[in-house]
């Protein structure tokens, strides 16, 4: 093991500028993928907390009775697929109206009487927000006694769904894309070096060294530029992470929301050794000892 290790190291001093390139390299694919990273979770959380403030609007019969309120609203609560329920009386959604929409005043101008219908606004659990789902449960909601009608956007809740999906596609193709680039250059890093020693192999063989032997610094060194290049790649992100977040803060506020889960860190640099590891175990198990 200790030849092993000294073999390693001289030869990563002797081919320090082939390494020095791998791991470079290794370092920025790396920093890209954990930056892009960085949007896609950030991206992916925004998305999560869509469904929180999505809502289904139950607009009811105009002289409907406080005890058919009453009514609808219990066999409401018992569905379990929704969260809270809030009722606006025709006075409140008037109020509601000229709140949210810049000039109602205007708008309703000229009318001798309110307009618009009580309605109750119906938030939905986040986890069953899709588009399936919200339409049956507004199908449902339409049948119950004394509902007019139901609107819930259509558009929104695609969107939703489609976000989600959408940002969960991205990362899983950057994570593979980035991961395939990673084992490629160790591949082609060790294949270089053994080729290089070439000589050196031939002659640990004449001496009579086992395959297991020979190739054991090859997968070491393939680890060792994994484990470097995740460290400088990891670290960098860290460093504009926090540079970013703290120097712009004040001018763009939506960066100081951003966040980077500190796991990252030291997960990346583990998968960087572990793709190391795998793309010198694919390079000498294609060569011949």
């Amino acid at each position: 093991m200790s030849y092993t290790l000294r073999t390693v190291l001289k030869s990563i001093y002797r081919e320090k500028w082939v390494n020095l390139l791998s791991v470079a390299s290794i370092a920025s694919s790396f920093f890209i993928l954990l930056i892009i990273f960085l949007l896609v979770y950030n991206f992916h959380l925004a998305t999560n907390r869509l469904p929180e403030l999505f809502s289904v609007v139950v607009y009811l019969k105009d002289n409907i009775s406080q005890e058919d309120v009453e009514k609808i609203n219990n066999q409401l609560k018992e569905r379990t697929e929704i969260s809270e329920i809030r009722f606006f009386s025709k006075a409140q959604a008037l109020q509601e109206f000229e709140k949210t929409v810049k000039g109602a005043a205007i708008i309703l101008e000229g009318l001798d009487e309110n307009p618009l219908s009580p309605y109750m606004e119906v938030k939905l659990k986040k986890e069953i927000v899709s588009m399936d789902a919200v339409s049956k449960i507004s199908e449902d909601i339409k049948k119950i006694q004394g509902v007019d009608d139901v609107y819930f956007g259509e558009k929104i809740v695609e969107t939703i769904y489609l976000l989600k999906k959408s940002s969960q596609i991205i990362g899983i193709f950057l994570f593979l894309t980035v991961s395939i680039v990673v084992v490629f250059i160790s591949y082609s890093t060790v294949k270089i070096l053994f080729y290089r020693k070439k000589n050196e192999i031939e002659i640990l063989k004449l001496l009579g060294a086992t395959n297991g032997f020979i190739r054991a610094p090859f997968l070491i060194e393939g680890v060792i530029l994994g484990t470097v290049g995740g460290i400088f790649g990891a670290s960098f992100t860290g460093i504009l992470y926090f540079s970013f977040k703290y120097q712009f803060a004040t001018i763009i506020p939506i960066v100081e929301g951003l966040v980077l889960p500190w796991q990252v860190i030291p997960l990346s640099v583990v998968l960087c050794s572990f793709l190391g590891a795998v793309g010198s175990i694919i390079a000498i198990g294609r060569i011949r000892v």
